[in-house]
């Protein structure tokens, strides 16, 4: 998801429209769930980098 789609959903959640806001945060809630990085399970603590890749053009994309 680039960063112009997120602010676009992120937009339209924050309208009036409490049934559509509601779906869209549903939508980004589902997705970032399944696209988060796995918790280790064997105890151990690592470090994740930024959750933002940075693209040539100087954009970034949201990825988990």
């Amino acid at each position: 998801m680039t960063d112009q789609q997120f602010a676009a959903l992120e937009g339209l959640a924050g309208e009036s429209q409490a049934a559509v806001a509601w779906v869209i945060r549903r939508a980004i809630a589902e997705y970032l769930e399944r696209n988060r990085p796995p918790i280790p399970t064997d105890g151990s603590s690592k470090k994740y980098t930024s959750v933002a890749k940075q693209d040539n053009d100087g954009t970034s994309e949201h990825q988990l």
